[in-house]
């Protein structure tokens, strides 16, 4: 963990956060917003439920790319970059509020082949539509498209199909996400 604490400190001595004109900005090329974890819990619900689960993931499988890809120029770190990218992405989530991500197994094979388990904890958002929803909380789907939609850029892999193993709000300590290809 010394180079995850190292790696934020440097970026927050760095000013790589500053505002701009009334705009947050990371490294001065992307703008950051703050929003409420419950808020957000809602909203992946209102999402889920109006326009169901697979939708749910889609939506968040291709904002997870459009993140991965905007996050990777501004902090001037390469796609597929291996496990320095995965720590700078991993650590940047958690500094940003997103939970703690442990990778439990990365296997990247040839063209793009995986075997993938992740787990995620310490997660506001999915604890708040825990709160509200119980086991009807659509929050894991959400983190399930937006962990593929990074980890196939940040990886280089194909067709991650995140599905969860293990859940939190069936009273895991942790929600496991797992995809085979």
């Amino acid at each position: 963990m010394p180079v995850i604490s190292s790696l934020l400190k440097k970026m927050i001595i760095a000013r790589a956060f500053r505002t701009e004109d009334g705009r947050i900005k990371m490294f001065g090329a992307m703008d950051w917003t703050l929003y409420s974890s419950k808020a957000l819990a809602h909203f992946f619900q209102v999402i889920g439920d109006k326009f169901g689960e697979d939708f749910l993931y889609d939506l968040s499988y291709k904002n997870g790319r459009l993140n991965a890809m905007e996050m990777t120029k501004a902090m001037k770190i390469k796609p597929k970059g291996g496990w320095t990218t995965q720590t700078a992405i991993v650590s940047l989530l958690d500094f940003l509020g997103y939970g703690k991500l442990k990778f439990v197994k990365i296997d990247v094979g040839e063209e793009g082949h995986h075997h993938l388990i992740v787990h995620t904890t310490e997660n506001p958002i999915s604890e708040h539509s825990i709160e509200m929803y119980g086991k009807k909380s659509h929050a894991c789907t959400y983190w399930a498209g937006l962990l593929a939609g990074h980890g196939e850029l940040e990886l280089g892999v194909k067709n991650i199909k995140l599905k969860e193993n293990t859940c939190i709000k069936d009273g895991a300590g942790y929600c496991e996400f797992e995809s085979k290809w």
